[in-house]
């Protein structure tokens, strides 16, 4: 199987050129004088940007931006979170002892930061700078702000960021460079897209990525044993939603009907509670996604047999759930797909369909049939250890 890269790369090019121009025009229409310093840098894909502008998060414009701007203020406003860390996108963490509250940075010779709440200086904790993926400009978010807190907003327990990217730093570049590796294209789409990635713990939410924030992906450690291979579902999956929403900015083109009616409308099921939008969302993460752990079980000889038998046992999964919603959505596609909208599905459906053909028998052995949403390695092993994969 060949992925149709190059059609697919247009989109995502087009697309973020797109949507950077809205919120360069957004930006501009509000913050004018600010936004002379920014034209000429990558401000405008900044995720806390986005948020800002999809739902009007409580984070100073001066705190999102001061690590974009030359020369540096000599002082901005920022808002702690609820344990006292600012985070400034590209200058790093601050951690003081004053939880939500609203604080004075100082700044001098760019380089020397001194805290403030109302006008008295406040000892400074720590100061810890980002970290990155190695090899790229991809941050591992270290503590919540706003534009994260606000997909939680029932949640009881600690999301616990921190010691997400401490358990799962190594893992997380492990599975990148397997990627970089096999796929070298599909990194630099992630390199050319992706500006942060959330760790975090919830029983309450999955992992998912969101318009709202863009740029961004969540990745949600509860209860699992991090793995390289487990990164590499989550990386393929939660970023190909970041990749897509540049991809398919011009939703209506996609369909000849609203799309946001519920899939239930169509197959009755009343337990869906996707919809159109959201179902056709997951066929480029699968599509894409599958193709890379295809190519890496055909070709990666350092894989140990515990990461090849969970290699095996989610690409398994993932098939299963994307043959289930390819034919789901192939049954009514007449009904909710414009000629445009068809033309992308049927290159979703052949990767399916190529995949599935090239290790029919791999996948008809298996027994997955006990797995839930979120795969479970241990659950795999119990069923299907004792055969020949």
């Amino acid at each position: 199987m060949k992925i149709e890269q190059r059609y697919f790369e247009s989109l995502l090019e087009e697309g973020s050129e797109e949507f950077e121009l809205i919120f360069r025009s957004l930006f501009k229409e509000k913050y004018e004088n600010l936004y002379a310093l920014l034209e000429d840098t990558d401000a405008f894909n900044e995720p806390m940007i986005c948020s800002a502008f999809s739902t009007e998060i409580n984070i100073p414009v001066e705190q999102m931006v001061l690590g974009f701007l030359e020369p540096i203020p000599s002082k901005i406003n920022a808002i702690s979170n609820k344990h006292g860390v600012v985070h400034i996108p590209k200058v790093g963490y601050f951690y003081t002892n004053e939880p939500n509250e609203n604080l004075e940075i100082r700044i001098k010779n760019n380089t020397s930061f001194t805290v403030f709440k109302s006008d008295r200086e406040i000892a400074l904790v720590s100061f810890k700078e980002e970290v990155y993926i190695s090899d790229t400009d991809i941050e591992i978010c270290r503590s919540e702000d706003e534009s994260i807190i606000q997909f939680f907003p029932d949640q009881t327990e600690n999301i616990e960021l921190e010691k997400g990217l401490e358990k799962s730093v190594l893992h997380l570049n492990n599975a990148y460079h397997l990627i970089k590796k096999h796929t070298p294209f599909y990194a630099e789409w992630l390199n050319y897209t992706m500006r942060r990635i959330v760790l975090f713990t919830s029983s309450q939410l999955n992992s998912f990525a969101s318009i709202c924030t863009l740029n961004n992906a969540y990745i949600n450690l509860n209860n699992e044993k991090v793995s390289d291979i487990f990164f590499l579902e989550e990386i393929t999956h939660q970023c190909g939603h970041a990749l897509f929403y540049p991809m398919s900015i011009d939703r209506d083109k996609l369909f000849i009907m609203d799309y946001t009616t519920p899939m239930s409308h169509f197959s009755g099921i009343e337990t869906d509670d996707r919809d159109l939008i959201n179902a056709f969302y997951s066929f480029f993460p699968q599509y894409t996604g599958n193709y890379i752990f295809d190519v890496i079980l055909d070709n990666e000889e350092n894989l140990d047999e515990d990461s090849r038998l969970e290699l095996i046992g989610r690409y398994a999964f993932r098939m299963y759930k994307y043959g289930l919603g390819i034919y789901q959505y192939q049954e009514y596609s007449d009904r909710i797909l414009s000629e445009y909208g068809k033309e992308m599905f049927a290159i979703f459906r052949e990767g399916y369909e190529k995949l599935y053909e090239k290790r029919k028998e791999l996948f008809d052995s298996l027994d997955i049939k006990d797995q839930v949403y979120v795969f479970d390695l241990e659950k795999f092993k119990s069923k299907n250890l004792q055969k020949t994969i």
